[in-house]
């Protein structure tokens, strides 16, 4: 049966509608959306195993998605949510594989969450969360010393192809070995190689950097060492902790990915802050920009211009966060924010792509 979609009226009633595809924006990898919830429900009637099966798949949605969103420390920290509760916070829902009888009703569920009532209901948890994805890796599994370093039919690539990779908060993706691609991953040098060599294949990818996956086993157990290439470095980080096996190496190296990037990412909005800078400009047209990319940075909560002249400016930035995370904020609009003489000073560039 074809996806449906179901919406919710200002007073959270169900409304099923005719059946419809996906449309690209629900297709889209969208944080406060959560799919493949299966539910499995049996009530005195069609309608009542319909409703119960949704209900019971919105607490399991609730967990995943504050999962996604909030550091693994901040785990049991999980605000508890009463049904009531979850249903104001879900806008709508998308329904595949549906299967009903007189009695029992099956589906996948994917629970869309209101982004508004998410953020409200962390922020008075006083946990801290992320509400922006990472940039895109290419992710290469290799095993170092190896005749053949990338090998497709390898169980430790076997492993990365089974693994979930979709719906995070990093969008991780795996050559598909094919093509141009092996241009690269037949490299004997594969684990050496910089960007100037793997730039192609993670443009192929739309990629912003490559992670190579380095797994040595001994023993049963797999360690993962992750060597992280960019335009401007290479370099290698820890090992993980051992696995026992291949597939839990894969699985516990997508998960280190992100919660590396929820650990700069991640922002407490209960902690804020203020610091003073000073702006320069060639242009009323510059200032005016440099204001406006300073409106869309989540965790500046306020600006206050203190002092204006007709090339430069004394603004005061009320934030959220940690001050590294507005500076890595900032940087995303083009913004550059170094410590100068005195006081800290912003500097406009192009916003990253």
């Amino acid at each position: 049966m074809n996806p449906h979609r179901v919406v919710f009226g200002l007073r959270a009633a169900l409304i099923f509608g005719a059946a419809l595809a996906l449309s690209p924006a629900l297709a889209a990898d969208d944080l406060f959306a959560v799919g493949g919830i299966k539910v499995d429900a049996t009530a005195a009637s069609a309608t009542e195993a319909r409703d119960k099966a949704v209900a019971q798949g919105r607490p399991v949605a609730w967990t995943k998605l504050y999962r996604r969103l909030a550091r693994e420390k901040d785990w049991p920290n999980q605000p508890q949510l009463d049904d009531a509760t979850l249903m104001r916070m879900i806008r709508g829902i998308e329904i595949a594989n549906e299967k009903r009888s007189s009695t029992r009703y099956l589906a996948d569920i994917r629970y869309e969450f209101n982004p508004a009532d998410v953020k409200r209901v962390l922020q008075q948890a006083n946990v801290a969360y992320t509400e922006t994805s990472g940039k895109r890796v290419l992710i290469i599994p290799v095993v170092p010393g190896a005749a053949k370093p990338y090998d497709a039919g390898g169980a430790w690539t076997k492993a990365w192809a089974a693994t979930d990779l979709g719906g995070g908060i990093v969008p991780i993706v795996l050559p598909a070995g094919t093509g141009g691609d092996m241009d690269v991953l037949a490299r004997s040098d594969l684990p050496r190689l910089k960007w100037e060599s793997l730039s192609a294949i993670a443009t192929r990818y739309n990629a912003s950097e490559v992670l190579i996956a380095e797994a040595s086993s001994a023993g049963g157990a797999v360690s993962v060492t992750l060597v992280r290439v960019t335009p401007g470095s290479a370099a290698a980080a820890p090992p993980l902790p051992p696995q026992p096996g291949y597939a839990a190496a894969a699985q516990a190296t997508s998960t280190a990915i992100r919660e590396a990037w929820k650990g700069r990412a991640a922002i407490n909005y209960g902690q804020r802050s203020r610091v003073m800078v000073l702006v320069s400009f060639d242009s009323g047209r510059e200032w005016a920009s440099l204001r406006s990319r300073l409106s869309t940075v989540p965790s500046v909560a306020d600006v206050s211009v203190l002092a204006l002249s007709l090339n430069s400016a004394q603004i005061e930035i009320s934030y959220v966060g940690a001050l590294p995370q507005l500076q890595e904020a900032l940087e995303g609009q083009g913004l550059n924010l170094s410590q100068g003489p005195g006081m800290y000073v912003l500097r406009a560039g192009a916003a990253a792509p």
